[in-house]
């Protein structure tokens, strides 16, 4: 009796398992993951930027009103200077104005030079997570590309092999097969063992010289004593 075709079926079986937990690794899962981070980067760099926007508009409004204050300053400086202003009461009342503007003015100058520095600081912390950002969006389609392309050829293979079992099967008696079948529920699909160096290849037990005969011969299935595989003599 020759288990040929039988040990054939079950490689194909075997192979067939391991391409469907291949295709159902926690890869798509992970990449799917990968996404939703990088979106949740894209979203926080958006909000960084309304937040950069909105520092330029207030410094925008920090510059006119600066400018502003400059004008009313230079006026008063020049019209207290002008010589027309006689009267000291009105004299005491020009200096304690330019005295007033020019406090406002040291104070805006300040918030503007502080404001121009974080709006400095912030726009250049924003392009260099920018940068991070573009190097993990090129990596991760550079691993989708593989990961779809990998998945392609596991299903094109898985594709094949269950036409390669149909055929397989039709060569291999329904006694055998459905021996084979009532095995597989205990011993899962690795129901032949082959024998190497006298030994069951499946538990490891050297297989006794008359049963290794047996098997050589392949005249009748052979079980192995301790795990109940079917000998295979390859």
């Amino acid at each position: 009796m020759s288990l040929t075709a039988l040990w054939e079926l079950q490689n194909l079986y075997l192979e067939k398992v391991e391409l469907e937990q291949s295709l159902n690794t926690a890869e798509g899962k992970k990449l799917y993951g990968e996404k939703h981070q990088i979106l949740n980067h894209m979203a926080a760099l958006k909000q960084q930027e309304e937040k950069i926007t909105g520092e330029k508009s207030l410094l925008k409004k920090l510059e006119d009103k600066y400018a502003e204050l400059t004008v009313k300053y230079k006026s008063a400086e020049e019209h207290l200077y002008s010589g027309d202003v006689k009267n000291p009461k009105e004299l005491a009342g020009i200096e304690q104005q330019i005295e007033l503007l020019k406090k406002e003015l040291d104070s805006c100058e300040e918030e503007l030079l502080l404001l121009t520095e974080k709006v400095e600081e912030d726009t250049k912390k924003l392009e260099q997570e920018k940068k991070v950002l573009d190097k993990r969006k090129q990596d991760y389609k550079a691993k989708v590309n593989k990961y779809l392309s990998g998945k392609k050829q596991l299903e094109e293979r898985l594709k094949q092999i269950r036409q390669e079992i149909i055929n397989t099967e039709k060569t291999v008696s329904p006694e055998l097969l459905n021996l084979y079948n009532r095995k597989k529920q205990r011993l899962g699909f690795k129901v032949l063992s082959l024998v190497q160096k006298k030994t069951c290849s499946a538990c490891h037990m050297v297989i006794p010289s008359l049963i290794l005969k047996e098997v050589k011969q392949g005249n009748q299935l052979v079980t192995c004593e301790n795990c109940g595989r079917i000998l295979y003599w390859g």
